[in-house]
């Protein structure tokens, strides 16, 4: 790492941290209708039976974020449910409260026994409206204006993993966009999660009944939202879609115009690593970097590894050829850590999709020999 480099990294880093923490920001707002109904988690902040924040000091800054889903839709209820649509996308947007006292890192919720004012947008990261698309091409042209108006025309997208409802999937969305302040338009593909920790089996069935509706997804993401770069995270279960879409990606056929796929995370992976391996071999020249965040002290992969009595990719650090690996069994992986700058891999995320800078230049990052090959050591505390 030169100094220029590191002194740079640094400075970035020092800011991010000063306005992350608590700070009213702003983000592209597209506009548009919010759903009048609401429920399981979706507030309305119109006036019309939400918290309705004041106008001179609401307390929390909102978040607006895309999205693309295979869920069913209960009409009576107004949500997007675990259960499974009819194989069809539906688009759209969200808005999400992040609360002016909001700690980076952190998904504010209610404590479980507060049974009073949950949905308060000045105190949680709150689901606020969902605005249902009419098709592809509102979603595109949506995302078309707010990346003529934003700082960067580059898209994140975040796929969801196991146990995660539709609003859980948009309330982290907007977290992560938000801590990571993403100069773009981010979006989120949420497939049908039942969002309870006990339906794994069912998750673990959902998510390949949505493999076909990712691709696609991908497809469109690159070809026809007017994108010049293209970032996406997967977490956990998540992975599965993302890497079995990337192995079949033909890049030869997208149009000229498309997107460049920039950075491909997958952060705690939950597939068998002998299935990723073969998916991996297909990866070459589809990315422009792929990294991968690995825990041996993931409680959740190795719940994972018991139940299906193979190892997870993102299990242990395996060195894999035109992969960047990561080690960060001595950090949290699940993006539920408190801190963004200590032992979280948020920090290295920064790094990755917002500088994009190169392992060997990121602090943090210890290099690691093996007879599989070299990897990273994500340090703990190295943000602090």
């Amino acid at each position: 790492m030169t100094f220029r480099t590191g002194f740079a990294q640094m400075f970035a880093l020092a800011l991010l941290m000063a306005t992350a923490c608590g700070a009213p920001g702003s983000h592209t707002d597209p506009g548009g209708s919010a759903d009048p109904d609401t429920g399981d988690g979706v507030s309305n902040p119109r006036g019309d039976g939400g918290p309705g924040p004041s106008a001179s000091d609401p307390g929390y800054v909102e978040m607006g974020v895309y999205f693309a889903t295979d869920r069913d839709w209960h009409v009576s209820r107004g949500v997007f449910t675990g259960e499974r649509g009819s194989g069809s996308l539906a688009f759209g947007h969200t808005k999400v409260s992040i609360p002016n006292t909001h700690e980076v890192g952190s998904l504010e919720a209610p404590p479980w026994w507060r049974l009073w004012d949950r949905d308060s947008p000045s105190e949680f990261v709150v689901l606020l409206s969902i605005d249902r698309f009419d098709g592809l091409v509102e979603f595109s042209d949506s995302i078309g204006k707010a990346l003529a108006s934003a700082t960067s025309d580059e898209i994140l997208v975040f796929v969801h993993g196991f146990n995660t409802s539709f609003a859980d999937a948009a309330r982290r969305t907007a977290q992560l966009a938000y801590d990571l302040r993403f100069p773009g338009v981010s979006v989120f593909f949420s497939w049908p999660s039942r969002g309870e920790a006990g339906e794994y089996a069912a998750d673990e069935t959902s998510v390949e009944w949505s493999q076909p509706h990712f691709d696609r997804f991908l497809q469109i993401s690159l070809s026809q939202l007017g994108a010049r770069r293209f970032h996406v995270i997967a977490h956990s279960m998540g992975s599965r879609v993302l890497s079995r879409g990337l192995a079949a990606l033909d890049p030869s056929a997208l149009p000229p115009e498309a997107a460049e796929l920039r950075q491909v995370v997958l952060a705690a992976p939950d597939i068998d690593l002998g299935i990723f391996r073969q998916l991996a071999a297909e990866f070459a020249g589809k990315a422009d970097r792929i990294t991968l965040y690995a825990s041996a002290s993931d409680r959740a992969l190795q719940l994972s590894y018991g139940v299906h009595d193979y190892p997870r990719a993102g299990g242990q650090a395996v060195p894999l050829a035109g992969i960047e690996t990561i080690d960060a069994s001595g950090v949290e992986t699940s993006f539920l850590a408190h801190s963004y700058f200590g032992d979280s891999i948020l920090g290295d995320l920064y790094s990755t999709i917002v500088l994009e800078l190169p392992t060997s230049d990121r602090f943090g990052l210890a290099p690691v020999s093996s007879p599989e090959g070299p990897y990273w050591r994500l340090l703990p505390g190295a943000f602090r």
